[in-house]
């Protein structure tokens, strides 16, 4: 994987021998996981029937490029987070935070010349 950090968030591209697929069943393209980014706070809301406004500290996007009759497209699956007090560091998405740190590290070296 490539961390980068952007102005609206942490993206990470995958590069991986088997790349991972979304499952739609009912689509006979394949769509190919590309990359993943995190944003803060989250890019959308949720609009509930009774007009009230779901705003969340962040999302988790997924994004897959298609194939076939699809091949411009891409297809984004997008999972809203909310920040809970006191709660347990996720060992998974650690992971992830330790790359763009490294990222992030590395691109104010380049931009400030640090050494």
């Amino acid at each position: 994987m490539t961390f980068v950090v952007t102005p609206t968030g942490l993206r990470a591209d995958v590069h991986c021998s088997e790349q991972p697929q979304l499952d739609f069943s009912k689509n006979e393209n394949s769509w190919t996981l590309r990359y993943i980014q995190i944003k803060t706070p989250a890019e959308y809301q949720i609009k509930k029937t009774n007009g009230d406004i779901l705003t969340f500290d962040g999302e988790l996007q997924l994004a897959h490029s298609g194939s076939g009759k699809s091949k411009t497209a891409i297809a984004i699956v997008a999972i809203f987070l909310k920040a809970v007090p006191n709660a347990k560091d996720n060992a998974e998405l650690q992971k992830y935070i330790i790359g763009w740190e490294a990222s992030l590290q590395a691109q104010y070296q380049t931009w400030c010349s640090f050494r």
